[in-house]
């Protein structure tokens, strides 16, 4: 159930984000909202595993290589988003993409970074019991 309350949490927080307050924007950065979310998944992940330790009955060194690992994850999926969005420009008053085909393959295995790190905390960091 808590996996549950989770992706609910996260689905509003990045309608939040990615909707409200945000008129005045450039396309540019509503590309780069939509970049961020991989990111954001990761670190919320990591988060919800720092959290999930205080159930666990030992927090032993398999525990600790694995909240190791999500921060590496953490950090390969900032640098995936910071790459993806140097990529977007606006020539022209046009949204462009300097490689639109690269981009969608950052973003896909950001995504895959952010269900990785997503799948770590809750199967080995006891997010699935906090």
């Amino acid at each position: 159930m808590n996996l549950v309350y989770y992706a609910v949490g996260v689905a509003l927080i990045f309608l939040a984000k990615l909707l409200v307050n945000n008129k005045g924007d450039e396309p540019t950065d509503k590309w780069k909202r939509v970049f961020e979310i991989p990111a954001d998944i990761t670190m919320l992940s990591f988060m919800m595993g720092i959290a999930g330790t205080s159930s666990l009955e030992n927090f032993d060194r398999n525990s600790q290589i694995v909240l190791l690992i999500i921060i590496g994850l953490s950090i390969a999926s900032i640098s995936i988003f910071k790459q993806n969005c140097r990529t977007v420009s606006d020539k022209g008053g046009i949204t462009q993409f300097d490689g639109p085909s690269a981009a969608i393959v950052w973003f896909i295995l950001n995504l895959a970074i952010a269900v990785t790190a997503a799948i770590l905390s809750y199967s080995y960091l006891g997010a699935n019991e906090s």
